[in-house]
């Protein structure tokens, strides 16, 4: 099988790389320090190697090993440059495909998650949704969503994907690095020993490969998400961190619509001083109620209660 990769030090390959051209040995035995792939049942004897050039810039270099002696000539050295160049021609395409795939699915993520955010003024139904949305566009395994409660400073898990063990409600000031991290707004990569409260299952099984999204707007805290992958941490895929930025971003604007929108609507639907439904929530929630026992032929009570003398509860108290 071919090498994963060629060491720029005492191989051929560098001396390509030196050279701008195609370069062969015709015995790679005389010189013990070069580089060459081992082989079960032969040994190379001779290799070519070269240069992989797309507008005049080398981006890499192609290598080919024979078991014999002598096995390549000049003319194998010119033919060999020639396809260099188409080769490298070909790769630097291919790389601009898939960049624009890349960039065409991240817009098509990005797009998801707002329409999302759109669509609904539930926090819980955002972050869920969202999640599913950021999970398959990072290629993780599991998800999990977290709201903030500013009052109480802890993060509670709202949404979760392929995770079965209880998460307990936590403080952030018991955790001061998860704090911190969580503060800064950036995603970062994460450790479960950030999370000591976990249970003895979860700590036996844990997350690989974690990536924490802060979730705020004009650094204020609005939640988090944890995504994890399967894959080993030498793995070539890793998280694309402006992407994944990005997308928290607009989770978080998202969250912060849906608060601001369900804050204005109780401030028009509850009395400033008492906290109580007032007039306009007593009629909208009448209306709703009407309509439903409309539809289903049934009938509705309503009940009216006087109290005596609130007129010297609401003179002395209700008025500041």
């Amino acid at each position: 099988s071919p090498p994963e990769f060629i060491p720029m030090e005492n191989s051929l390959a560098e001396q390509v790389l030196a050279a701008k051209t195609a370069l062969f040995i015709d015995d790679a035995s005389l010189d013990p320090k070069l580089f060459r792939p081992q082989l079960v049942f032969s040994e190379i004897r001779s290799i070519i190697c070269a240069p992989l050039i797309n507008d005049q810039q080398i981006i890499g270099v192609i290598e080919a090993y024979s078991h014999e002696r002598a096995g390549f000539s000049e003319h194998d050295a010119r033919l060999l440059k020639a396809l260099g160049h188409y080769a490298g021609a070909a790769v630097t395409a291919a790389k601009l495909y898939r960049e624009t795939q890349v960039r065409l699915e991240e817009e098509q993520y990005l797009q998801q998650i707002t329409q999302t955010s759109v669509a609904t003024i539930d926090p819980d139904t955002i972050l869920t949704q969202s999640l599913n949305h950021l999970k398959s566009a990072l290629h993780a395994d599991i998800g999990l969503g977290f709201l903030y409660n500013a009052a109480k400073d802890s993060m509670a898990l709202k949404a979760s994907i392929s995770w079965h063990c209880p998460f307990p409600e936590f403080s952030l000031d018991q955790y001061p690095r998860l704090a911190s991290l969580v503060r800064d707004g950036k995603p970062v990569k994460g450790s479960m020993d950030m999370f000591p409260f976990l249970c003895m299952d979860c700590m036996q099984n844990p997350l690989q490969n974690m990536l924490i999204l802060p979730l705020s707007v004009d650094r204020r805290i609005l939640g988090m998400l944890i995504l994890s992958r399967s894959l080993p941490s030498s793995s070539s895929l890793s998280y694309r961190m402006s992407f994944a930025e990005l997308l928290a971003q607009q989770i978080a604007l998202g969250l912060e619509k849906a608060y601001l929108y369900n804050q204005v609507k109780s401030m028009a639907l509850s009395d400033g001083l008492t906290g109580l439904a007032n007039r306009l929530a007593f009629r909208e929630s009448l209306d709703q109620r009407l309509m439903q026992l409309r539809g289903a032929g049934r009938q509705l009570a309503l009940l009216f209660a006087d109290i005596d003398d609130f007129k010297r509860v609401n003179d002395t108290l209700g008025h500041e």
